[in-house]
């Protein structure tokens, strides 16, 4: 076998380069597994001055995967964490003249490896900013079509661009994967491949405790609660307009690229940044931007408010893009079959049955546990009537499922809170808007009243005619201007 293999595939095996274990590195990582592969490898990483001063690994395996794992680190030590970030396996392969065809996976062993070191040195608290000596722009990539083609439609205006996927969960539930959600490990892969044929930098950036506080954890404590959060947006405002935001700066990034279909302009009138509609209303996610504050915005560009959905496959299939014709992700990310109720169950939630009534306290029948039901919900209530019933109350604190008929279900009010305001800082005085209840809704008149510091009620111009679901968001429109939103309590 090793007659079979190249000089430098020997050299590297026989007299390996920086093996060792490395005392105090910045980060480790890993690729591989005994029992799954035969081959494990551990790469060492010293950064100073946001450079591989020191890199070393261990390895085992085969003496394909060892001699990799040296090339690996020779290649890498010295360069930038912008231009290690971008070693592939092919480099390796090249670089040791050609692997056997039955060994050529070996030679992502070293550069999986070393990626896994780079995500982990970028995720960890210990990595500090760096200076902005240079016009930056880092896209989120979640490996879909859309934040793709802004990565690619930045390169090609010239911006130096760096490609940021979020690692958020672990994509199994009860041992199944969902290619119709986000952010799995295969989105992952599709947006590192989408970034090595753009050339343009790639890091993981592992945020799985920031999401599971607060979007996972809160999506049980609400919905067990009675509520019905959106965690997309929870994902907006506590993950994306946080957290990886500042990781884009700490990589001396002056802005966030995103593949929403939104505008974000500045006015320079009022002196503010402005959220509007995008063109493609159909594909519209300005509702997804009503938690953005005026440091949120300063810092995003959203290419693609003035693209339809075709438009931008176009584009993608133009440019080569092996993600042109991927499918759009439906469901929630982090419950891949979107059987939200086994969720809550595998978290540790105990259904407890408790009365269906109506709004004079009859009893109707029972419910499977208050979390199963959202207010507006017709189908699945295991009640017989002439009529449809809905859900119009959830009363966590008697445990009671309250249902009506059609008018017991519209209302023409709510209370919201955790307020944001966008072209102004906050509302002094009844406003004439728009507003959006529900993500896929069409906006309804109506007029928000300030009734406390973080408070205001919406009074609809007429009745609604799909339920208003306590957690869900509420966005306020003028024209195509978002004026801001909140969470709905009431």
């Amino acid at each position: 076998m090793v007659e079979d293999i190249s000089n430098s595939v020997k050299s590297h095996f026989f007299d390996p380069k920086n093996v060792g274990k490395m005392e105090h590195p910045s980060a480790i990582g890993t690729a591989g597994s005994i029992e799954e592969c035969g081959d494990l490898v551990k790469i060492f990483i010293r950064v100073e001055s946001f450079r591989i001063a020191d890199i070393s690994f261990l390895a085992e395996g085969c003496p394909s995967a060892i001699a990799s794992s040296s090339m690996t680190t020779e290649i890498a030590k010295g360069l930038s964490i912008f231009e290690a970030s971008m070693i592939t396996g092919d480099d390796i392969n090249s670089a040791l003249g050609g692997l056997p065809d039955n060994k050529l996976s070996c030679s992502n062993l070293g550069a999986t490896a070393l990626k896994s070191a780079l995500e982990n040195f970028v995720s960890s608290d210990s990595f500090i900013e760096m200076p902005k000596e240079r016009q930056r722009t880092a896209v989120a990539m979640s490996g879909g079509v859309d934040s793709s083609t802004v990565a690619a439609l930045l390169k090609n205006e010239g911006k130096e661009v760096v490609g940021l996927t979020m690692r958020l969960h672990d994509s199994t539930v009860a041992g199944q994967v969902d290619n119709r959600s986000c952010c799995s490990p295969e989105d992952i892969d599709d947006a590192w491949l989408v970034s090595k044929n753009l050339n343009i930098p790639h890091f993981t950036v592992d945020l799985r405790k920031a999401f599971k506080k607060h979007v996972i954890d809160d999506f049980y404590n609400e919905y067990t609660k009675g509520r019905t959060p959106n965690p997309c947006i929870q994902c907006n405002r506590k993950i994306k307009f946080t957290t990886l935001r500042s990781i884009s700066e700490k990589l001396g990034a002056n802005q966030l690229a995103t593949g929403h279909y939104v505008k974000i302009a500045f006015d320079e009138v009022a002196k503010r940044f402005q959220v509007k509609i995008a063109r493609d209303r159909s594909k519209d996610q300005s509702y997804m931007f009503w938690g953005a504050d005026q440091g949120v915005l300063r810092s995003f560009i959203a290419p693609l408010g003035d693209y339809n959905k075709k438009e931008v496959r176009s584009v993608a299939d133009r440019l080569g893009l092996s993600v042109a014709k991927k499918a759009e992700s439906q469901e929630i990310c982090f419950i891949p079959d979107n059987d939200y109720r086994s969720f809550l169950i595998d978290r540790g939630y105990d259904p407890k049955p408790g009365p269906i009534i109506d709004k004079e306290n009859r009893s109707l029948g029972t419910h499977k546990g208050l979390p199963f039901y959202t207010v507006g919900q017709r189908k699945g209530l295991g009640i017989a009537n002439n009529t449809p019933f809905y859900v119009t109350d959830i009363l966590p604190a008697d445990n009671t499922l309250v249902v009506g008929g059609i008018a017991d279900f519209e209302k023409d009010s709510l209370i919201a809170k955790e307020l944001n305001f966008i072209p102004f800082d906050g509302l002094i005085e009844d406003f004439e808007v728009e507003v959006k209840y529900r993500y896929n809704m069409e906006p309804v008149p109506a007029k928000i009243f300030p009734i406390a510091d973080d408070a205001v009620k919406v009074e609809l111009k007429s009745k609604s005619d799909t339920g208003i679901a306590p957690g869900q968001s509420v966005v306020f429109y003028v024209d195509d201007l978002v004026i801001g939103g909140g969470i709905i309590y009431n």
